[in-house]
């Protein structure tokens, strides 16, 4: 561990719910608004939506009604509640809903409602004092505009604190959403703990666990959503091709692999689902998208909507592998795919095991390079003071070679890490 520490010091130095569905139907796209209960502030569906998105992160960030009220008033400033994807002329790397700037982060995370949500928060909380100051001084100190008295976040402010208060409720626009004139019984409560999920990590290849926890439940009960799925068929609980959902129920979609995938609708066109934003394999990060983002993005075919077919609580999803139907069930579906491979009883003898060999491996490795790059330093300085070019050039190329070779034993451990790390929903 010593000698990786040393290693990994050395390349570093060298590298320089959404909202409670509102049911609407026969209305027109121009009168497409959601209408907030506090001082009858008009948002439309991508306001609405963006501001309940913001909401959940400042929950959940822990800054209070004071936060979330200096966080609103200054998107209202910034972007009027909208993802805007360009900048002006002042700050032409400007994006998303507080028009962060480069400096701020990656692109991905700027124009995603919840990341640039928790930098804001983030930031708010490392202003020193900023409980104690006026709301638009403190959104000044955040966002550093050309207003140095904060005067123009100032103007949204009671519309800040009357959204801030408030449950954003979201109507029927849109393609997918068009007429969500019903909802699961439960769906209120479960939709709000769906918008609270948004932003947070640790559900990869969990979609079934994500889908149980939004409607109150620790497990999922099934080893994956297609197992899930073909419960919902037998027990007749599926809508084949049904693209009119109502507010709560399950999505589902077949994928390349056996398992499936599967998320909550929340209304308006839109699903909470796990993975789907991802930026680094394995993060398990939980999204506010398009119901349409799982076809487009993963090339997924959809299958249909089921109602909240979920058992009881259990103590461990490996619980709910056990009763003979259950097995035969799995046993059924898995005889039916085809995984493309064929047994090998002389592989590997498991991950654990892998870890093992790995890791020795990777330190002998190292080792050799850490004695390669000794040597080769020691020849390119050697060269260098002497100015005998071909030593020097000898011992450059060893280092670079000694180098590369140690980040390619390094890159072991994420993928031993990413095989490991595959858990059951």
């Amino acid at each position: 561990m010593i000698i990786k520490l040393m290693v990994a010091g050395a390349l570093l130095a060298t590298s320089a719910c959404l909202i409670p569905p509102l049911a609407i139907a026969g209305k027109d796209a121009d009168s497409c608004k959601a209408v907030q209960t506090l001082n009858k502030v008009n948002l439309d569906a991508e306001q609405a939506a963006n501001l309940a998105v913001l909401l959940g992160v400042g929950d959940r960030s822990g800054v209070g009604e004071a936060g979330k009220v200096i966080a609103v008033m200054a998107a209202l400033t910034e972007s009027s509640l909208r993802n805007v994807d360009h900048g002006d002329t002042a700050g032409p790397d400007s994006r998303g809903l507080f028009q962060q700037r480069d400096g701020w982060g990656p692109l991905a995370v700027r124009m995603d409602p919840a990341g640039a949500s928790d930098l804001f928060y983030t930031a708010l909380a490392n202003v020193p004092g900023w409980t104690a100051m006026l709301p638009w001084q403190a959104a000044q100190e955040v966002q550093r505009s050309a207003f140095a008295d904060g005067e123009n976040y100032h103007k949204n402010y009671d519309a800040a604190v009357s959204l801030a208060r408030s449950t954003p409720r979201v109507n029927s626009c849109g393609g997918w959403g068009a007429g969500d004139t019903e909802a699961l019984p439960g769906a209120d409560a479960s939709v709000s703990r769906a918008l609270r999920l948004v932003g947070s990590h640790g559900y990869y290849q969990l979609c079934a666990r994500l889908a149980s926890n939004i409607w109150g439940r620790p497990y999922s009960g099934y080893y994956s959503a297609a197992e899930q799925w073909l419960q919902m068929v037998s027990s007749g609980n599926a809508h084949p091709n049904d693209r009119r959902p109502p507010v709560g129920a399950l999505l589902f979609w077949s994928t390349d692999g056996p398992y499936g995938h599967v998320a909550v609708y929340v209304g308006n066109g839109r699903i909470v689902s796990n993975d789907i934003g991802d930026r680094t394999p394995g993060d398990g990060g939980v999204y506010l998208v398009d119901v349409g983002a799982i076809e487009q993005r993963w090339g997924a075919t959809y299958l249909w909507v089921g109602t909240t077919d979920l058992p009881k609580p259990m103590k461990s999803d490996y619980s709910a592998l056990t009763g003979a139907r259950r097995h035969i069930r799995m046993l059924s579906f898995y005889y039916t795919q085809d995984p493309g491979v064929s047994p090998n009883s002389n592989g590997l003898p498991g991950l654990p095991a892998l870890r093992e060999i790995v890791g020795a491996l990777q330190t002998f490795g190292l080792v050799i390079c850490v004695a390669a790059l000794i040597i080769s330093a020691g020849a390119w300085a050697m060269g260098s003071f002497g100015s005998n070019a071909h030593y020097a050039g000898k011992g450059k190329v060893g280092c670079l070679i000694a180098a590369g070779a140690a980040v390619l034993i390094a890159s072991a451990n994420p993928i031993i890490r990413f095989f490991s790390g595959i858990q059951i929903g």
